[in-house]
């Protein structure tokens, strides 16, 4: 949830978590109990929607309805609720359940792996791609009532940044934050953790040392396992397995029509290179003749990896030739272009995984466990996540001093 505006109360751009869909509702119940302005958008499944339209532009009669067959297979699973951790369900990679298929419906298939899951075809399973397709995001199985909230898709005015600040506002002045966790370790009584925080002479970091009774672990999965060295062999493994996909991401901020700007000398970048996503479908609400706006663009783990060593100037040209292709009237308005990896972007749904969940989030005597692998990762499952390692942790706290 990290977003920047270049100048205060200007188009902001998200590096993060881009839009709250319909099926969001813990986020949005999250997001109006701190007072979030809260945006109703008409940008329902845009992603989708662009996919499909580019993807059909290079698929032929005969192979679109190849496509269409292995679609109608698809939701014809999703409509038999059985138990998602069968083998023929979790362990069956999508690659595999998809089978012999032109090469053109392949590459669909792979593009929306790529956007949805921000991994391979053949990194995910079929219950991967159950709970991906269609307008479920939280189920495998389209039988299955999903709850909605009443704002339909919507963004976070100012930037997804404002839902976690004015979070942390409400957590109040205990919160510390520009710090990084180095180590927790098993202390008396509990757990020691040195944090690693910003504000040191010559902005070298300090030192910190915090002892705590219980611990809630949302970090990645690989990275819990460095903080916590100590962790018993099989959650250790559990972790470690849990594999992620990058994100590259770009957002473009562009003046509004009465102002120009000279983009300075160019580096030179890849041609033939994907450095965005061709049709750029999301930006910033207000009029950006009149105000300015920011274009969010990115790039999944597939072509982030391509480019992920290249320097910064050299990627911002890249994002900045992709862009005048689809808005050639900004050539002398675009302001900047911001760059954020995560290399640890969205962890992937590979075969196997539900049989590891409950290691995954089982609670290691006073540490507790949420965070984005907990089950599909987005934004839902990470507030749920969260709520649930809290109650674990007030749940152990009240047993405790409870006579």
């Amino acid at each position: 949830m990290l977003s920047e505006r270049l100048v205060p109360d200007g188009p902001w751009g998200n590096y993060g978590s881009q839009m709250i869909t319909a099926e969001r509702v813990n986020v949005v119940r999250l997001a109006r109990s701190v007072g979030c302005n809260l945006l109703p958008v008409k940008w329902a499944h845009v992603l989708e929607r662009a996919r499909l339209t580019f993807q059909g532009m290079r698929v032929d009669q005969g192979e679109q309805q190849v496509l269409r067959d292995t679609i109608a297979r698809l939701e014809s699973e999703q409509a038999r609720p059985r138990d998602p951790a069968l083998p023929e369900i979790d362990d069956r990679c999508f690659a595999d359940w998809l089978g012999e298929v032109p090469a053109t419906v392949r590459e669909f298939w792979e593009d929306w792996s790529q956007g949805l899951a921000n991994a391979s075809i053949s990194e995910i399973s079929l219950y991967a791609a159950l709970c991906l397709w269609g307008e479920q995001r939280v189920s495998p199985w389209s039988s299955t009532a999903v709850a909605h909230h009443d704002l339909g898709d919507c963004v976070v005015g100012g930037g997804t940044g404002e839902l976690g600040r004015l979070l942390g506002e409400a957590l109040g002045e205990g919160l510390v934050t520009s710090a990084e966790v180095l180590e927790c370790a098993p202390g008396e009584g509990g757990y020691r953790i040195r944090l690693g925080c910003a504000g040191g002479e010559h902005d070298s970091r300090q030192v910190r040392e915090v002892l705590a009774g219980a611990v809630i672990c949302a970090l990645p999965a690989p990275v819990a396992v460095q903080v916590n060295r100590w962790l018993p062999p099989g959650k250790a493994e559990a972790l470690s397995a849990v594999r992620y996909g990058r994100f590259l991401v770009t957002p473009i901020w562009v003046a509004p029509a009465s102002e120009r700007h000279r983009w300075p000398h160019a580096e030179s970048y890849r041609e033939g290179q994907t450095y965005a996503l061709p049709a750029f479908p999301l930006r910033t609400p207000d009029d950006p003749e009149l105000h300015g706006a920011c274009y969010q663009s990115w790039l999944n783990d597939r072509d982030a990896g391509a480019v992920w060593q290249d320097g910064d100037e050299s990627i911002r040209c890249g994002v900045r030739a992709a862009f005048l292709r689809r808005f050639p009237e900004y050539e002398e308005r675009i302001v900047h272009i911001g760059i954020k990896r995560w290399p640890h972007g969205l962890p992937k749904l590979s075969p196997g995984r539900l049989k590891g969940s409950a290691q995954l989030v089982a609670a290691v005597e006073g540490m507790h466990f949420c965070g984005d692998y907990s089950g599909i990762a987005n934004l839902e499952e990470a507030s749920r996540s969260g709520e649930r390692a809290a109650g674990e942790v007030t749940g152990a706290v009240r047993a405790a001093v409870s006579p």
